[in-house]
């Protein structure tokens, strides 16, 4: 067998991913974004093979818009979750799409993904620690609500 997938199996492949994007990795509390984004930040290094494969999937099936159908889309509850956190006055106001969008950006900035930088797990400790410290302050202030 081939070690090139052929693309019948990987668009099936990313079609699971796709459809578990949302829960990649955990739940959303949208009361720490922060911690999200940093969870994310750790998945990449744990599982750089899911965000190659939604990166694919957004350069070769899906160039615009939602990577995946509305059907498939997962992301409600981390909405909802984001707009109760906007209604008691902790997240920053603006639509929860953006605002997830904007965090999962942030958390990508040193993926397999990244044109800046690819981190590996193989890495010293003590810089994953400084990146999380710094996304997680980051996004921390990024979402913060206005209280002036």
């Amino acid at each position: 067998m081939s070690a090139v997938m052929p693309w019948r199996a990987r668009k099936s492949s990313m079609s699971a991913v796709a459809a578990r994007g949302a829960e990649f990795p955990a739940a959303l509390y949208a009361a720490d974004l922060a911690d999200w984004a940093v969870r994310l930040y750790d998945e990449y290094l744990r599982r750089p093979d899911l965000i190659r494969l939604a990166t694919w999937a957004r350069l070769e099936r899906r160039p615009v818009g939602h990577l995946v159908d509305d059907p498939d889309r997962l992301d409600d509850g981390k909405l909802r979750a984001i707009a109760q956190a906007q209604a008691a006055g902790s997240v920053h106001q603006g639509d929860p799409f953006d605002l997830m969008a904007m965090v999962i950006a942030m958390s990508m900035a040193w993926s397999p993904v990244s044109n800046v930088y690819a981190a590996t797990a193989q890495e010293p400790p003590e810089l994953h620690d400084q990146r999380r410290a710094l996304l997680s302050e980051s996004v921390r202030r990024a979402v913060a609500a206005d209280r002036g």
